[in-house]
């Protein structure tokens, strides 16, 4: 099934804090896709090129990728390509209470210099399959306090993200 969310809209904007998708495409015709939000894209299988800000990477099973706000950037799909889209609104990062992270916000636009997967601390590798497999789950198969759950899993999937940036820098 290929959503219209990759057909439609060059500007995308979220009317939630958090909102998680899953998606099969096979192409995105569109070039330049820019979100007023933050995205991570799990890619739980498939293969191909992501662009991003006039960066070129390259895209398969088990990769995680942060897009910041305003990055401009484009799927070029070699092979059919599922994934998990985690979306994220600025004002949710402003204003969750993160502990021992105080620089979160900074520390995700950061990455807006980083194209390709984020994931390089090997020990994370488990722990996103494991979070990415409770957050189909729950889109598959929602049940009693799904949303709280599904929140919980977002912010481990944030901090997993932040910790691996922090250790690119």
């Amino acid at each position: 099934m290929i959503n219209k969310y990759f057909y439609m809209m060059k500007r995308e904007n979220i009317d939630q804090l958090v909102k998680v998708e899953h998606h099969k495409i096979v192409n995105c015709p569109l070039r330049d896709n820019q979100f007023s939000f933050f995205q991570i894209v799990y890619v739980i299988c498939g293969r191909g090129f992501l662009k991003i800000n006039n960066n070129n990477a390259a895209y398969s099973k088990g990769s995680l990728i942060l897009l910041t706000p305003n990055d401009q950037h484009y799927l070029e799909v070699v092979e059919k390509t599922e994934l998990l889209l985690v979306k994220f609104s600025e004002r949710y990062v402003k204003d969750y209470k993160w502990n021992s992270i105080n620089s979160m916000e900074c520390l995700l636009y950061g990455a807006s210099y980083l194209s390709g997967c984020i994931l390089q601390n090997k020990p994370d590798v488990i722990l996103v399959e494991s979070i990415a497999s409770s957050l189909l789950h729950g889109i598959h198969y929602p049940d009693l306090y799904h949303e709280e759950l599904t929140l919980h899993y977002v912010n481990a999937l944030i901090v997993i993200a932040a910790r691996n940036i922090s250790k690119m820098r």
